[in-house]
């Protein structure tokens, strides 16, 4: 309230704050036997209560001299400082800079001011704000109302059995929450071991598939040797000579089966077990 500087009006809230915080510190055994030394009565000294009571002189006016101690004005704008400060690069002179000294001590305490000033506004605004609020009734038995609560003992008993049946459900509900939390760190905690293990299978399936490949890569190097093998080992072929008396014709062509013919000449088929047709009047 004192740093608001009169703009919050007081109220009771804020008169039982101001008045507590003061009263701890002013009513002290100390303070008050200090303030009956101060004022003469305990223990008792007349000369102080006698000086309190007796005219002052008037003090003695300042001398010319002391009049025309301050020969040029402090400056405090930032223009007039400036041209101050040139003036004392071009003269340096004892009074200058005392004026110099006494504007930065001036500015500085009304920085200072400025600042607490802000600080007591802020702080204002806040106690407004606060006031602005409007508390809230404590309802000890549950029901809605406007008007002012008296308690009966039974109104107690109900007021009593509201609170623990409202501490009950406070504490059931906290039960309730720890209880989901602990579901869905386990719940979490199943995701993270499902992902890892994805992971990991992922992995050695991976692996699984590297290793096929490089078998079937050895298996074909290991095959193409036996294959250039095949390929240069030159074929065999039974030359069979047939000689017909007769003229032979278009219409003078046998079948023969699949199976293998065997003859003094050899093997009448092809290599790849196919039907060979040749005339009748070839075959002995």
């Amino acid at each position: 309230m004192h740093k608001s500087g009169g703009i919050v009006g007081m109220s009771k809230r804020n008169f039982w704050m101001i008045f507590k915080v003061a009263w701890a510190q002013s009513a002290t055994t100390h303070n008050i036997l200090k303030s009956f030394e101060k004022a003469g009565i305990y223990p008792i000294n007349k000369n102080v209560t006698i000086r309190s009571i007796e005219p002052k002189r008037a003090s003695t006016p300042p001398t010319s001299i002391q009049l025309a101690g301050n020969k040029i004005k402090t400056l405090y704008t930032t223009k007039t400082l400036r041209h101050l400060k040139l003036e004392f690069r071009l003269k340096q002179d004892p009074d200058i800079t005392q004026k110099l000294f006494k504007a930065a001590f001036t500015n500085a305490a009304n920085a200072n001011i400025q600042l607490h000033r802000a600080k007591g506004l802020e702080e204002a605004l806040k106690i407004e704000r606060k006031k602005r609020t409007r508390s809230k009734r404590l309802n000890l038995v549950g029901e809605e109302g406007g008007g002012a609560f008296l308690y009966s003992p039974s109104q107690i008993e109900r007021a009593r059995a509201y609170q623990s049946t409202k501490a009950l459900a406070a504490e059931q509900e906290k039960e309730a929450k720890k209880q989901e939390k602990a579901e869905k760190k386990v719940e979490r905690e199943q995701r993270d071991r499902a992902t890892k293990e994805r992971v990991a299978q992922r992995e050695v399936d991976r692996q699984i598939g590297r290793d096929t490949k490089e078998g079937v890569k050895r298996a074909r190097k290991s095959l193409i040797p036996s294959v250039k093998r095949v390929q240069m080992t030159p074929k065999r072929f039974h030359t069979i000579g047939l000689v017909s008396k007769e003229a032979t014709k278009d219409h003078d062509v046998v079948e023969v089966d699949k199976s293998v013919v065997e003859g003094e000449e050899g093997v009448l088929r092809s290599r790849a077990g196919r039907y060979i047709k040749i005339s009748s009047k070839l075959i002995k």
